[in-house]
C-alpha cells in the first residue's frame, strides 16, 4: 500500500501563509519583507521575485483569503442548483459566518481603530480586484442556473457589494442579513429571464 501523495506547498503559498500569520499577530505595519523572508527561510530578493512589492503581496493575501469565502459560495450553489435564490441565501450566510471568525478579516477591520492598515483599502476604496473576482464567480454560477448574463452580472455585483459591506460592518446576524440581501435582489432575480 502506498501513502497518498501530498501536494507540495508552493513558495508563493508559503509566503502568503507567513505574511497572513504576521499580519494577524501584529497587523500589516509589523510586516517587513526582511522579516517575511526570515519566516519563510528565503532571501528578501526571493520574496520580491516571487510576489513582487509589499502592495502586490497585500493584494495577493486579500485574494487568497477571498478564495476561501468564494469556495463557500460555490458549495452553496452546488447544494441548491438550480434554486439560485436559495444558493444566494445560503452562500451569503456562510460568508458572513466565516467573516465573524476570520482572524485576518478581524485584524484588517480592527486596524481601523488606531493603526493604519494598507490592507483595508483593498476591501473598501480600492477593492476592484476583489469585486471583479467575486462578481465573476457569482455571475457564472447564476448563469449556470439559467439567468441571462447581463442580469447575472448586475445581481452579482449588487450581492457582492452588499455582502462586503456587511462583512466590514455587521449589524445583524448572518441569517437576518442574508434575508435582507435576498429581499433586495429577489425582484431582479425573479424577472431574470423575462
Amino acid at each position: 500500500m502506498t501513502a497518498p501523495s501530498v501536494r507540495p506547498v508552493s513558495l508563493t503559498q508559503q509566503i502568503v501563509e507567513a505574511a497572513t500569520a504576521i499580519t494577524i499577530q501584529e497587523d500589516w505595519a509589523g510586516l517587513t519583507m526582511g522579516r517575511l523572508a526570515s519566516a519563510v527561510g528565503v532571501s528578501r530578493q526571493t520574496i520580491y521575485n516571487e510576489v513582487g512589492s509589499k502592495p502586490q503581496l497585500a493584494e495577493l493575501i486579500v485574494l487568497t483569503e477571498a478564495s476561501k469565502f468564494l469556495d463557500a459560495v460555490n458549495r452553496a450553489f452546488d447544494e441548491h442548483q438550480p434554486d439560485y435564490q436559495a444558493a444566494i441565501h445560503l452562500g451569503t450566510q456562510q460568508v458572513l459566518r466565516m467573516g465573524q471568525s476570520n482572524a485576518l478579516l478581524r485584524s484588517i477591520v480592527g486596524a481601523v481603530h488606531g493603526v493604519e492598515s494598507a490592507l483595508l483599502p483593498l476591501l473598501t476604496t480600492q477593492s476592484q480586484g476583489l469585486l471583479t473576482v467575486a462578481t465573476s464567480v457569482v455571475s457564472t454560477r447564476l448563469q449556470g442556473c439559467g439567468i441571462v448574463r447581463e442580469r447575472a452580472d448586475l445581481v452579482s455585483e449588487c450581492v457582492v457589494r452588499l455582502v462586503l459591506s456587511y462583512l466590514m460592518q455587521p449589524s445583524h446576524s448572518p441569517e437576518h442579513t442574508a434575508d435582507t440581501i435576498l429581499s433586495v435582489v429577489s425582484p431582479a432575480l425573479g424577472s431574470a429571464n423575462a
